[in-house]
C-alpha cells in the first residue's frame, strides 16, 4: 500500500467533498481509501465528488463507493470494534478500516479513521506512517470505536 498523509499541502488545502472542511483536517477517511487504492487523496476526493461518493457534503457513502471506484466493494460497517471480524477482514482482504479515538493525534473524544494491515500495525493518514495498533487502542481496546470492511480488487 502507498502511504499518504492527509496534511500534505498538495491536497490538504483542498475542500473535502462539497463542504468548506479541508482534507488536511477532516480527510482521514479518503486518505485511507487512497492508501488502499493507490491514488492520492486529492484525486480520490475528485473521484468521489464526480461520482456521488459523498453524502452530507463530505461523508464517504460506503454503499455507493463502488460506483465511484469500481475496485471497492462494501462488505459491512460495524458500530463497534470486533477483533475477530478485523482479523478475518485482514486475512480475506488484506486490511480493515477502523474508527479510533483521535486522542493520539491531538483531538481526544473525536474520531479518526486508520487502516489496520495486520501484525499489530496500522497506516495512519494523519502522519502518513505505519504505526503500532497500540498507539490508538487505549486501555483495554477502548480507543477502537468501529470499523468498515471493504474488498479491494
Amino acid at each position: 500500500m502507498t502511504l499518504f498523509c492527509q496534511r500534505n499541502v498538495t491536497w490538504g488545502l483542498k475542500n473535502l467533498g462539497f463542504s468548506p472542511n479541508k482534507i488536511w483536517k477532516y480527510g482521514c477517511t479518503i486518505t485511507c481509501l487512497s492508501m488502499i487504492h493507490g491514488t492520492d487523496p486529492g484525486e480520490t476526493n475528485n473521484i468521489l465528488k464526480g461520482g456521488g461518493g459523498y453524502s452530507n457534503g463530505d461523508l464517504v457513502n460506503w454503499v455507493t463507493l463502488h460506483h465511484c471506484i469500481p475496485s471497492f466493494t462494501f462488505v459491512n460497517r460495524f458500530s463497534a470494534y470486533d477483533n475477530q471480524v478485523a482479523l478475518n477482514a485482514i486475512q480475506n482482504y488484506g486490511f480493515v478500516i477502523v474508527m479510533v479515538d483521535a486522542g493520539p493525534i491531538g483531538a481526544p473524544g473525536e474520531t479518526h479513521f486508520v487502516v489496520f494491515v495486520g501484525n499489530h500495525r496500522l497506516l495512519d493518514p494523519w502522519t502518513g506512517k505505519n504505526r503500532p495498533v497500540s498507539d490508538f487502542s487505549g486501555t483495554n481496546g477502548k480507543g477502537l470505536k468501529g470499523m468498515v470492511v471493504l474488498q479491494h480488487t
